[in-house]
């Protein structure tokens, strides 16, 4: 469902990303977790920058992933 969001909402910090209504009652551990579990199948990515929050996008095949699953 965090790579549904970031499809539809666009790229998101982290902080944005706990503003979403249906993370409204997750803690920050469990959305890390959830995000790493994206990471790890490779349906999100972060991009890094030295002076900025990291960025969290989804990549093309969490998009092919999430059109499969609707």
């Amino acid at each position: 469902m965090i790579t549904s969001s970031l499809i539809w909402g666009g790229p998101k910090t982290f902080d944005r990303l706990k503003e979403l209504d249906w993370l409204e009652h997750i803690s920050e551990y469990g959305i890390s977790m959830y995000l790493r579990e994206a990471e790890r199948h490779g349906w999100v990515k972060v991009k890094y920058a030295e002076d900025k929050p990291d960025v969290y996008s989804a990549t093309r095949k969490g998009r092919i992933m999430d059109e499969n699953r609707n």
